[in-house]
């Protein structure tokens, strides 16, 4: 008989895996509703004889609006253990998703831009060392084009409220025209607020 074949090894959760296992129990244990997007930054290391954990979280830019869900998150992703990789790995992946249940499309459609924004907000954090130090809210307003050869971008980005340095909002703007978005947002409007300086604090003990 031939030898049994070796069994292979298990794959790690992928961090936005475990990032929705410990929101959906966060919120089943507090009894929370609502939907936001959620960019956060985390510390990833596997090793053969300890599992895959997370060393760090931090909270880049949120529009969920529950606090008390956000702290269980952050806690419940330092507490994680997952599955030992083969090898020992240790990474820094930024992860942007929509948390939670839209109540309905316009709300869904909303959460799928404020995702883009959050996977784009490294651009706004280089944006902001053209003005180093500076703090305030900045508003902006993306007034999508028609689509070109299958492609939607913002036909204009327009501040509509601005506490910072024009440095930074003209930086904010000139990136913000080339991101790309999806094509059922054609011909509608879109405003999202930026509080600077983005990402100071680690969150979680």
């Amino acid at each position: 008989m031939l030898p049994a074949l070796p069994q292979p090894a298990p794959t790690p959760a992928r961090p936005s895996d475990a990032l929705r296992a410990a929101f959906d129990a966060c919120t089943r244990d507090l009894g929370a509703t609502g939907s936001g997007a959620l960019t956060i930054d985390v510390t990833e290391i596997g090793a053969p004889d300890i599992g895959t954990i997370y060393e760090s979280v931090e909270i880049v830019e949120t529009t969920f609006p529950d606090a008390e869900v956000l702290t269980c998150l952050t806690e419940s992703m330092l507490g994680w253990v997952g599955e030992a990789p083969t090898e020992s790995f240790e990474r820094r992946p930024r992860i942007t998703l929509v948390l939670g249940e839209p109540a309905d499309d316009v709300e869904k459609e909303r959460r799928q831009f404020e995702a883009i924004v959050g996977a784009h907000v490294r651009e706004i954090q280089f944006c902001e060392k053209r003005a180093p130090g500076s703090q305030g809210r900045m508003t902006l307003l993306w007034t999508m084009a028609t689509p070109q050869d299958d492609r939607l971008r913002a036909k204009t980005v327009t501040p509509t409220l601005s506490e910072v340095p024009q440095a930074i909002v003209d930086c904010a703007v000139e990136r913000g025209l080339g991101w790309a978005f999806p094509i059922k947002m054609a011909e509608k409007s879109y405003e999202y607020a930026f509080v600077l300086p983005i990402a100071a604090a680690k969150a979680g003990p």
